[in-house]
């Protein structure tokens, strides 16, 4: 990491000086940014326990009321473009996401307009006296103005992970110049932040500051070591640990951005380990994840978020039936009705919960929360029917599987964002390649081995316990074993049946080595 980005860690990361600022808030005066963002919280705190509907209406009405004004700080628009991000990143369909992109640039564009601009002559008059002489101090921003300058670089920020779902060459150059910016936005804020008087510090500012800065740490950190390299030398700050002791000071410095750390931590700790490879042993996450969890009980003792985390965190742990009582918990807890416009978030605990049970081999469990799935999800009913058929084929329901494979090409939504959703690919082409969509294609190898292949491409088997695993390795046996049967039978055919030999050959080739994956796994 640069010497730069160092320095904008070591000031606020700095436990004398985060001590300092935590002791000091009660002096900072109660002007109206502090009011709003005071209020704003309240918002948040509805949203985590699950009363989707009633925070979405309560930052609306402040939005227009109380942001009426022309001299108003944006804080109400801006947080309702978060909790409008926040939905299209759990449902991840697109009229979500324009939704939430259509606000945050709203909140940008407004906060934008409470920030002083100076034109190109004073600009370069300031940047050519400053080689002699120390810059101005910072102390005269007021704290509207600065929370204005915080609104804008978060937006920027979520504009730019927005353009990440698009996945194309264009979208990623536009999330790069949008992160260049967010960057030099947040560098200024904090700079401010050095030149102030801890007695004028707000806990809010400070807070958005330190989990910007070290969610741009943690998020490039994960990026492969090249590109990691060159982003390092461009100036973008690479420091894992960095991020992750950002991340942390802002949740335990408490403000309206805390439990948003708190959420983003867990998502490292929980949801990162089960698709990535992180530096760390397992039981490391497990307990910083237990940390957090509890410190953000405290807080939000009926949270949503946190039930959701448990589940995670006990399938993490391997105990897949404590991960399904707490995601049961969840959908029982929350009981989202039909005409909410949040009832698409609760598919995501569906798919946990259909998951878990794959996982556990309770296939026909599992095939109810597919079917829900396959019904009413928008992202991708395709996915969701082939998952479902592959549940049947795992139970010998070769029919019923080849009807749900058939379907799958008439679900498939085609471009989405300008592209083909990769799991529609995935879908589309193990059926087109082995006639998955025929009764004899999901008696074949494939369909009887769809299920313990789909665990295998989600990473599954390290969260599943020693007597599931074992199961797994009886089927692939098993399977295994009739492909050998059958390639001799091909060989006492004759040559007439080399070509079905050499495919029963390549399919038992192809099973070894998953059953050697899975060995691995368990060891």
């Amino acid at each position: 990491m640069n010497k730069e980005g160092l320095d904008f860690v070591s000031c606020s990361g700095r436990s004398s000086e985060s001590e300092h600022m935590a002791s000091s808030h009660t002096q900072v005066p109660r002007n109206a940014a502090s009011v709003a963002s005071d209020d704003a919280e309240t918002a948040l705190k509805l949203f985590l326990q699950g009363k989707f509907d009633e925070a979405e209406a309560f930052v609306e009405e402040n939005a227009k009321t109380r942001e009426a004004v022309v001299s108003a700080v944006p804080i109400f628009t801006h947080c309702h473009a978060v909790i409008l991000f926040a939905k299209a990143g759990i449902t991840g369909t697109e009229e979500d996401r324009k939704q939430a992109a259509e606000r945050l640039t709203e909140a940008a564009t407004m906060a934008r307009e409470h920030v002083p601009t100076q034109g190109w002559v004073k600009s370069i008059a300031v940047w050519g006296m400053s080689y002699f002489a120390a810059p101005p101090k910072q102390d005269d921003i007021s704290e509207e103005e600065l929370s204005c300058r915080i609104i804008e670089a978060e937006a920027t920020y979520l504009l730019a992970l927005l353009c990440f779902f698009e996945e194309s060459m264009a979208s990623f150059f536009k999330a790069a110049l949008l992160i260049r910016k967010a960057i030099r936005g947040y560098k200024h804020c904090h700079t401010i932040l050095q030149r102030q008087q801890h007695a004028n510090r707000s806990k809010h500012d400070v807070g958005a500051v330190q989990l910007g800065f070290g969610g741009f740490s943690l998020a490039i950190s994960m990026l492969p070591p090249k590109l990691l390299r060159l982003l390092s030398v461009l100036g973008f700050p690479c420091n894992r640990q960095a991020g992750l002791n950002s991340i942390d000071q802002s949740l335990r410095g408490g403000g309206l951005r805390s439990s948003v750390a708190g959420v983003l931590l867990l998502s490292y700790h929980v949801v990162l380990p089960a698709f990535f490879s992180i530096p760390q042993e397992r039981e490391q996450h497990v307990q910083e994840a237990e940390r957090v969890l509890t410190m953000l009980q405290d807080l939000f003792p009926s949270s949503f978020f946190l039930s959701f985390y448990r589940g995670r965190l006990q399938r993490l742990k391997g105990d897949l039936q404590g991960s399904i009582e707490w995601f049961m918990k969840l959908d029982k807890g929350l009981d989202l009705q039909p005409e909410s416009k949040f009832f698409k978030v609760r598919h995501a605990w569906v798919y946990e919960l259909g998951l878990s049970h794959m996982m556990k081999l309770e296939w026909e469990t599992a095939e109810r929360y597919w079917t829900e799935l396959q019904e009413d999800s928008v992202w991708s009913p395709a996915f969701f029917a082939y998952v479902h058929a592959a549940c049947l084929c795992m139970r010998g329901e070769t029919k019923a599987a080849a009807d749900n494979f058939s379907k799958v090409k008439g679900l498939m939504r085609g471009m989405f964002s300008g592209r083909i959703l990769a799991e529609e690919q995935y879908a589309s082409r193990k059926i087109k390649d082995h006639a998955l969509d025929t009764e004899e294609g999901s008696r074949s190898l494939q369909g009887r081995l769809s299920g313990v292949e789909f665990l295998y491409l989600w990473n599954s088997f390290p969260q599943m316990p020693p007597e599931k695993l074992e199961e797994v390795i009886r089927i692939i046996q098993e399977a295994e074993q009739t492909i050998r049967q059958g390639t001799q039978e091909a060989e006492e055919e004759g040559a007439e049946s080399d070509s079905k030999s050499a495919t029963a050959e390549k399919s038992a080739e192809q099973v070894g080595n998953l059953a050697f994956h899975i060995e691995r796994k368990r060891n």
